[in-house]
């Protein structure tokens, strides 16, 4: 039970451009972004590719937070945060750029999950 909880908090804890919750609205690259959640065609893969990318490096950045640091300053917690962030986010986008023209032929149904609630995930085809 303990791995199970451990493997879910991974899966959790990896999420980049797979979810339309996880980009502020005011960032650039949002509308870049809103195409790798338009629909579980290309949000399903683009999912994968940041929990198989970003996992050992989830792993890593656990092991670096729990390194005793007398102050972690935001600034801290945003490395080890990109530790696992930045390779997951490559790897989903590599994984999902190529199912972004096929999830055209359904209508936009974003993805929308965060570590909290599940908002919506999906798998119809309208």
């Amino acid at each position: 039970m303990k791995y199970a909880a451990l493997l879910l908090s991974v899966c959790l804890a990896i999420t980049g451009c797979a979810s339309r919750s996880q980009i502020s609205e005011d960032n650039p690259i949002k509308s870049i972004s809103n195409l790798y959640n338009r629909n579980f065609i290309v949000a399903a893969p683009t999912y994968a590719g940041n929990i198989i990318c970003g996992a050992p490096f989830f792993l890593i950045a656990t092991a670096v937070a729990n390194i005793h640091v007398t102050n972690k300053t935001e600034t801290y917690t945003r490395f080890v945060n990109n530790i696992y962030f930045i390779p997951a986010s490559i790897c989903g986008t590599i994984t999902g750029a190529i199912f972004i023209p096929v999830s055209y032929i359904c209508k936009e149904l974003p993805w929308d999950f965060d570590f909290k609630t599940t908002r919506n995930q999906s798998w119809n085809c309208e």
